[in-house]
């Protein structure tokens, strides 16, 4: 570190000190006004946290950005202090800009509070350390993917492409698993972890109601040491060994535009191929696919050149998903669809269907409306829905062997529909689809494993519905607002259908 140069920095910044300061001031000042007690203290920290948040993005690219300066960058680099040196100077004084901010208003806010005699004053102060060290994390390797590219543009581009990546592995691996092995659900949280932003942004909001069960303290001071490890390597990379040939010229570093490039055009063919397989639509959005694949060569290279190894790269991912998505389909999810737990010990089991154009339901509806109308005159009968929710907390519960087999045949129903009922069909829209089932199947609601199910042909009938009513209220409602009614005070149990 150079004390020089942090003092140069200092005074060139001291504008956007200024600037930041009067910002948070008014943040706090915000949030004073506007909520009282408890809700002060969360307000004031989750205010704060979000500015901490977006200058983690801001602090770095703007210190860094002489570098993109082709005029700039020949006078910046032969100063007298070592690049090395250099560069922990400016990591520091952006971590500095955005973490300060941020623990003098969790200390003034508590201070406040402890003298205003509030509950909970100094507990949000234990949830302090890790918030900071994620911020820390954030502005180094926000920095080090800014330092990627070559241009000031590019390395927004960059920056933003990266913190993006984490939620494209999520779509992607959920359509897989979703479309072509479906009712399995695999722990998604791993994803959660990839992205420090949002396991951040996640953790702060429960840090401020004090949930600390929920917290995943641990995965995230890894995630944040990792960041900042990674980060660091990789702005020393990128600046220490940079040459001054770099500034302005096309970000062709490998892990820039060409890996960027290559990563998303593969993901969002893949997401395509799982939901689609090879129709006219997909078709459709492949081209689309592929035409912001030549945008964004055409904004990497700065000339729009259409080769033929993209070509044959774009074939090949279609073929590679569109044959993994058919051999899922041919071998029901790979064995695995069915294969869930058809007893299991603890789950939490939602259903939902829409009966209004059943005629099984018919019987049901006309007997509310003839002892309900006269009471409720204006009530719409025309569109009803009917659900249930219940909790398994052990095999011995009464009814359970009876609930499971009906809860199973329903299961086996919808796997059968989904994967006989022509490959890639409109089965999967959400609007042909009459019923649903979600089953809960962890006790740690951070890392539950949810099964998913819906079915368009074949709803839980009524009968079955009855004997589940025994042990747990079935509803029928009308509205979104009604309490609903239960099914067996109008239809008891033995009525013929």
């Amino acid at each position: 570190m150079s004390k020089n140069y942090f003092r140069y920095l200092l005074k060139s910044q001291k504008h956007s000190i200024i600037f930041l300061a009067i910002i948070n001031i008014i943040g706090l000042m915000v949030s004073y006004t506007t909520f009282h007690g408890g809700d002060r203290i969360a307000a004031a920290i989750i205010c704060s946290f979000i500015i901490a948040v977006i200058l983690t993005f801001v602090s770095g690219p703007v210190l860094f950005r002489v570098v993109d300066d082709r005029k700039a960058v020949d006078t910046f680099f032969p100063i007298g202090v070592r690049r090395q040196h250099m560069l922990n100077t400016i990591l520091l004084f952006a971590i500095m800009i955005t973490v300060v901010p941020f623990v003098v208003d969790i200390s003034v806010t508590a201070l406040l509070q402890a003298i205003w005699k509030t509950k909970y004053a100094f507990d949000y102060l234990r949830f302090a350390a890790p918030m900071i060290l994620a911020l820390i994390g954030l502005t180094v390797f926000n920095s080090c993917t800014f330092l990627l590219a070559n241009s000031l543009f590019d390395g927004i581009v960059t920056m933003i492409a990266y913190t993006v990546m984490p939620y494209l592995f999520y779509m992607m691996t959920g359509t897989f698993f979703s479309e072509c092995i479906y009712g399995y659900s695999p722990d998604y949280s791993i994803f959660t972890y990839m992205s420090l932003f949002f396991h951040s942004g996640m953790n702060a909001f429960l840090a401020v109601d004090l949930n600390t069960e929920a917290i995943s303290y641990v995965p995230w001071v890894i995630g944040s040491l990792a960041y900042i490890v990674i980060g660091y390597y990789g702005a020393f990379r990128n600046f220490v060994n940079r040459k001054n040939e770099r500034a302005e010229s096309i970000s062709d570093e490998p892990l820039s535009y060409p890996g960027l490039i290559l990563i998303y055009s593969a993901g969002l063919i893949m997401t395509v191929a799982f939901v689609s397989g090879l129709n006219e639509l997909s078709f459709v959005l492949y081209f689309l696919i592929f035409i912001a694949y030549t945008v964004a060569n055409f904004v990497y290279k700065r000339k729009i050149k259409i080769q033929l190894k993209s070509i044959l790269f774009f074939i090949g991912m279609i073929a590679l998903a569109v044959i993994l998505s058919t051999v899922a389909f041919k071998t029901k999810g790979f064995g695995l669809s069915y294969g869930y737990d058809h007893h299991p010990t603890y789950a939490r089991i939602s259903y939902s269907a829409e009966t209004s154009q059943d005629p099984d339901y018919k019987e049901l509806i006309d007997s509310i409306k003839e002892k309900e109308q006269e009471q409720h005159p204006y009530m719409d009968f025309e569109f009803s829905t009917i659900d249930f929710e219940m909790q398994v907390t052990d095999r011995s519960m009464n009814g359970y062997d009876q609930i499971m087999d009906i809860l199973n045949k329903y299961r086996d129903a919808s796997i059968k529909n989904h994967y006989e009922g022509g490959y890639h069909s409109m089965r999967y829209d959400y609007f042909v689809t009459n019923s649903w089932l979600s089953i809960y199947q962890d006790t740690n609601s951070l890392h539950q494993r949810r099964s998913e199910y819906s079915n368009y042909q074949d709803s839980i009938s009524v009968a079955d519905l009855l004997i589940i009513d025994r042990y747990c209220p079935v509803y029928i409602r009308f509205n979104y607002a009604d309490p609903g009614y239960r099914i067996s005070n109008y239809l008891p149990a033995g009525t013929s259908f």
